[in-house]
């Protein structure tokens, strides 16, 4: 009798542990990179991230999307934080270093936003012959239509709670192959969001139509079922 009642005890064990041990799942429709999880008794946490379209909602039908700012601006959201960082106001963390624990350095910065040799084919208007040419492009800051923002949500189903606090924020550059064709979008360093937070809020405010904090909360409901 006392050997049955062991093993009921056992198996309620087990089944209790099994249950606290599953990974809460990320709410549907939303599109989400999976980092890590961690989960206790009273509090699910998941750490996500996710790449963010910034446009300015204003042109969205019937001008360009691709353009990033005003023409009175004189720069871009993603130019003032590159400044930032170039000018050691902040730091940039490498793309894989999700846990942001070495600052990239100057030659390593530099390596991304170097002058980039492009070759091309030119037709001789005279002979009619074809010959390559190498151009130089300066990095283009206008290239950078997409933040990848690293996130961590909390729930708690006692109360049936959820937060999200902003970690971190990428600034996305395109890949592009000889021939001009999209092949691409990485990611460039992470920011620390608590570094970077008040320039991106001063550009919000002055950009009510064309900002990441609207692109942020816009994304969160672009994929739900209605």
């Amino acid at each position: 009798m006392i050997t049955k009642h062991v093993l009921m005890l056992v198996l309620t064990l087990c089944t209790f542990t099994t249950y606290a041990q599953v990974k809460p799942k990320a709410p549907s429709g939303t599109t989400v990179k999976e980092i890590a999880t961690t989960t206790n008794n009273d509090i699910w946490n998941n750490r996500v991230s996710r790449s963010v379209y910034m446009y300015d909602s204003s042109w969205a039908v019937t001008q360009d999307k691709r353009k990033l700012r005003s023409e009175r601006d004189e720069q871009s959201l993603a130019e003032q934080l590159i400044e930032l960082v170039k000018s050691h106001k902040i730091k940039a963390y490498f793309s894989y270093d999700k846990e942001m624990t070495r600052p990239m350095s100057d030659k390593e910065l530099q390596d991304i936003l170097s002058i980039r040799p492009d070759t091309v084919e030119l037709e001789d208007p005279v002979t009619g012959a074809h010959v390559e040419k190498v151009i130089m492009h300066n990095f283009n800051y206008d290239e950078i239509k997409y933040f990848r923002v690293m996130e961590d949500w909390t729930y708690t189903p006692q109360s049936g709670t959820t937060n999200i606090q902003i970690i971190a924020i990428a600034p996305q550059m395109n890949i592009y192959d000889q021939n001009g064709n999209f092949r691409i979008r990485t990611s460039m360093f992470w920011l620390k969001y608590s570094d970077v937070k008040a320039t991106v809020e001063a550009y919000r405010l002055s950009h009510p139509s064309m900002n990441l904090a609207s692109a942020i909360w816009n994304n969160y409901f672009t994929e739900i079922e209605k």
